[in-house]
């Protein structure tokens, strides 16, 4: 039982990182983007862009459907009244964000509540924190920094296996309105930038025209000091355990971990099957008297068999319901350690069933 558990435990987790943003309902098709930027003979490569190149995209090329930037503002002070917090989950993001990530709104319209300037999008929990049981829209959230955010929309809580966590989201039109020159500068590198691509895409040929567009724009210039600039695409599922980069706000895993515990679930589960079988193994010289006073009075082998196999499928299904307990109670220390959320109705899915 507690060799099941443990493998039950592990493979909660496993599941859960090898399924980090597949909540997204068109995750197949969502790409962040990337640089690899040389320079006076360095290279760096960093999941971060300039700000015109999401709207050159989006207006240059029909494969791309849409595309969203998104900023992190940093550990900031917010109030409202005479409740202030420390925020340390908030970001900058074009309203299109809606349009690529699963993210439901409760309150408000996906379609506008980025839209305009010092306009502020919360999650539940922090509509809850804020105020309780009121409704939001409408409230005036202050920064330390002296702006002042009006709420447009509320949305659900976003799921613990997405490679970017937010609690606040600020319209990115008010980052644009403080810093227009920046918008239009494309050797300004510093914020991510995703895409959704048209079904069907071509990534080859998608990547190449691009790179010509980002040719155009910026790399003339570079060539004519020695350096060069190229963008590339990751596929939204790969982010969180197949990243590497510099400046990665994201939450990142590894897959080496990933595969480490796979292989120490196995090997538990494979000792527990040897203990079982050992132990199975040594008590049958005790029971040598019964099989020979059961074939004295006529049993078959296969009925022996029979037997022997229904006891022991009797003794592994308690097993089975006593690790299932186990992890159950189990599952709120995994969710402490690991800092994921995880729920029991988890073992009633078709892969641990």
């Amino acid at each position: 039982a507690v060799g099941i558990a443990c493998c039950i435990l592990i493979m909660v987790w496993v599941q859960n990182e090898l399924n980090f943003d597949r909540f997204n309902n068109k995750a197949d098709r969502i790409y962040r983007l990337y640089h690899e930027l040389t320079l006076n003979s360095q290279t760096r490569i960093a999941p971060v862009t300039s700000a015109p190149i999401a709207p050159a995209l989006r207006q240059s090329f029909p494969e791309v459907e849409n595309a969203v930037r998104i900023s992190p503002i940093g550990n900031t002070t917010v109030k409202y009244g005479e409740r202030e917090f420390r925020e340390d989950q908030v970001f900058f993001a074009d309203n299109a964000i809606f349009n690529i990530f699963s993210l439901p709104m409760t309150h408000g319209n996906p379609k506008s509540a980025l839209a305009a300037a010092y306009s502020a999008v919360i999650t539940e929990k922090t509509a809850q924190r804020y105020f309780g049981a009121d409704n939001p829209l409408g409230k005036i959230l202050k920064f330390v920094d002296g702006r002042e955010y009006a709420i447009t929309g509320v949305i659900k809580n976003v799921p613990s296996n997405s490679h970017i966590s937010f609690d606040i989201l600020c319209s990115f039109a008010t980052w644009i309105s403080e810093n227009k020159q920046e918008a239009e500068m494309w050797g300004r590198i510093g914020l991510s930038t995703y895409i959704l691509l048209a079904p069907g895409t071509d990534l080859k040929s998608f990547t190449a025209k691009m790179e010509r567009l980002v040719y155009e724009k910026i790399g003339k210039d570079l060539k004519s000091v020695g350096g060069s600039l190229m963008i590339y695409l990751q596929p939204l599922t790969r982010i969180h355990l197949h990243s590497n980069f510099e400046f990665d706000n994201a939450n990142i895993g590894d897959i080496k971990i990933v595969f480490l515990f796979s292989g120490i679930a196995l090997f538990i589960l494979f000792i527990a099957c040897i203990n079982f079988i050992n132990l199975a193994t040594a008590r049958f010289a005790n029971r040598a008297l019964e099989v020979g006073l059961k074939k004295t009075m006529g049993a078959s082998r296969g009925s022996l068999v029979r037997q022997f196999l229904g006891e022991t499928f009797f003794v592994t299904f308690l097993a089975v319901l006593l690790a299932c307990f186990f992890t159950i109670f189990a599952l709120p220390l995994l969710s402490s350690i690991s800092g994921q959320e995880f729920s029991s109705a988890i073992l009633l899915q078709p892969l641990y069933l």
